[in-house]
């Protein structure tokens, strides 16, 4: 039997439906991205460090948060206010359960703070001062 290096799915396949799909989403994706930039300005929610694009630093790398997770809520993906600017740093950092939000609409105010436990449990300092945070639980 030989062996075919070039496969080619067959007519029909849903191949072609797929990658025009997934262009789509990429651009609805980059649509709301762009939304929730323009609401934000050159700024990280979180911290208020202005962005540098042409920094590799992750301290001003900006990154884009979803507000809820792409698969905990598939339905806000494309929603640019589920969406918040954040430094790659910052996107870690909530990321890895160290900083907690709260709140779920980027128009509204939204709340950020350490997750004092997280901190301790891997023996870590804050490394900057979060710029919204509720000084009185509500």
């Amino acid at each position: 039997m030989a062996h075919q290096t070039n496969f080619k799915p067959p007519k029909g396949s849903g191949r072609l439906e797929r990658r025009a799909r997934r262009a789509a989403d990429e651009t609805r994706l980059q649509k709301a991205y762009a939304e929730a930039d323009h609401r934000q300005g050159p700024f990280c929610t979180v911290t208020d460090v202005r962005f540098r694009f042409d920094s590799p630093d992750p301290r001003f790398t900006r990154h884009h948060h979803h507000l809820k997770g792409r698969r905990v809520r598939p339905d806000w993906i494309y929603k640019a206010e589920r969406i918040i600017p954040v430094t790659a740093e910052v996107h870690d950092l909530i990321e890895g359960g160290f900083i907690d939000v709260e709140g779920d609409d980027a128009r509204k105010p939204l709340f950020f703070h350490w997750n004092e436990e997280m901190l301790r449990l891997h023996k870590r300092k804050k490394p900057f001062a979060l710029k919204s945070r509720r000084t009185v639980a509500a």
